[in-house]
């Protein structure tokens, strides 16, 4: 199976669901090794802005509980992007993301959804990497 990269998923090309298929599927071995944590009223630890997500490498990846439903599934999309895609620009990331959202069928996305934690946390958990 071929790799898929960055380019595969911008511009003006055609996604196949093959590909959309291999992304999906690192998606599901990358949250394997990498804790996700929903975070009420989440704040960036380096300058406390208000964050939708993140994903600093050594961190668990962090996703901020006001959000909406939806809203909580797109950001983490974006933020495992960031982390097949550590390269790539954040503006590549966006259409990564919004190209996935549209492209992840109903039970992908419902897949993806089952590693969103329930409960929130009050605060951004210490540095780990491990998944449940």
């Amino acid at each position: 199976m071929k790799k898929v990269r960055v380019w595969n998923l911008v511009g003006d090309r055609v996604v196949w669901p093959e590909d959309r298929d291999e992304v999906f599927g690192r998606f599901l071995r990358r949250l394997k090794t990498v804790r996700v944590c929903l975070v009420n009223n989440l704040k960036d630890p380096r300058d406390g802005e208000p964050l939708d997500g993140f994903g600093l490498r050594g961190w668990p990846l962090c996703i901020n509980a006001t959000l909406s439903k939806s809203e909580r599934l797109k950001t983490l999309i974006h933020e495992l992007s960031h982390l097949l895609f550590p390269d790539a620009e954040e503006e590549t990331i966006r259409e990564v993301e919004r190209v996935l959202w549209k492209k992840f069928t109903k039970k992908q996305r419902a897949t993806l959804e089952t590693y969103i934690p329930k409960r929130a946390l009050q605060k951004v958990p210490s540095r780990a990497t491990r998944q449940r």
